[in-house]
């Protein structure tokens, strides 16, 4: 027989002297496919197809708040008994699925199939998978995938690895193309970007993009910046042309007259400036002394805006372009 275990006595102070353990590490975090609740409300064309078990599809369901016959943009391909035990097969049931799917829902352009578990669990592989019926559905719908198995990833890590796997497919910069910036998620979920920031001082950051509708045609957005006389700027410059377009009125700029600067402008920059200017008695252009964007009164101070472009620097006397602000506002 084995020697018996020995019984530690308590302390005399009972549990107050008892040691405290102490678990280090992320023991309590949500699964990787938790991260779709907020993927598919902020990527409008895409549907999020889980690959996984009943208790996956009550995991997503619940943690959305959605019912069935709303129709939401993910679902959960459940793998039962047959298709673990290799009595079927687990590709052609895929493909069976994808097809029913895109077929009821051909508004899809972005179809992510969805790992709930490693491969070797749920016997197959989810990379090929995709890059087969991405071979068959394209062009109409492309075909990615990643995993948001829990045991492999948290929240945060399935946001990360969606977005990864979206990489290969973003087109190569030349050698040349200025650096660019992709911004995810800072707009409302009905909004579709198509451009985040022009290149004119005061004009940043500008946001222009359409407000998708299912009853009807796009609505265009547009987010003019924070600082006043940014606003200003953009308006007359953007927007207006905008509405002028969409009235099917000319949408050009004034042409812009040919004027003496009577300043001098020693800094420049990258952008295109609008600097704000009045005329003066002696037939030049003054320059408003402070030409920060959030000085206001350049605005009614001015009658009109020197269209300046990048890297430029003027000096007295030199000819610029004069855009009237009574030309602007009343085309």
């Amino acid at each position: 027989m084995n020697a018996p275990i020995p019984i530690r006595a308590l302390p005399s102070g009972g549990c107050a002297d008892a040691p405290v353990l102490r678990e280090r590490g992320q023991h309590e975090v949500f699964c990787g496919l938790t991260g779709i609740i907020w993927l598919h409300r902020k990527v409008q064309d895409a549907f999020f197809l889980v690959v996984g078990s009943r208790t996956c599809a009550h995991l997503i369901q619940s943690a959305a708040g959605v019912m069935i016959f709303a129709e939401p943009r993910f679902a959960t391909a459940i793998i039962d008994e047959r298709d673990l035990a290799g009595l079927a097969d687990c590709h052609d049931e895929l493909d069976r699925v994808v097809n029913r799917l895109l077929e009821r829902r051909p508004e899809i352009r972005t179809l992510f199939l969805v790992g709930s578990c490693p491969s070797e669990v749920i016997k197959l592989d989810l990379h090929r998978a995709a890059e087969r019926l991405d071979a068959i559905h394209r062009p109409t719908t492309r075909v990615l995938n990643y995993s948001g198995s829990g045991i492999e990833t948290t929240f945060t890590q399935g946001e990360d690895a969606c977005l990864a796997a979206w990489v290969p497919e973003m087109p190569a910069a030349g050698a040349n193309d200025p650096e660019s910036l992709l911004v995810v998620g800072s707009l409302p979920d009905v909004v579709e970007d198509q451009f985040w920031q022009v290149a004119i001082k005061p004009g940043k950051p500008l946001a222009f993009g359409a407000v998708r509708s299912a009853a009807g045609p796009d609505a265009l957005f547009v987010g003019l910046p924070g600082n006043p006389v940014s606003s200003f700027v953009t308006f007359l410059v953007c927007v207006a042309p905008l509405l002028r377009a969409l009235q099917g009125a000319d949408a050009a700029l004034p042409t812009g007259w040919p004027w003496r600067a009577d300043f001098d402008w020693p800094k420049a920059d990258r952008r295109r400036e609008f600097l704000r200017v009045r005329r003066n008695a002696q037939g030049g252009l003054e320059l408003f002394a402070n030409q920060s964007s959030a000085v206001l009164t350049s605005t009614v101070w001015a009658d009109g805006l020197v269209d300046n472009p990048p890297g430029q620097v003027l000096r007295r006397g030199d000819t610029v372009r004069f855009l009237p602000l009574s030309e602007l506002i009343a085309r």
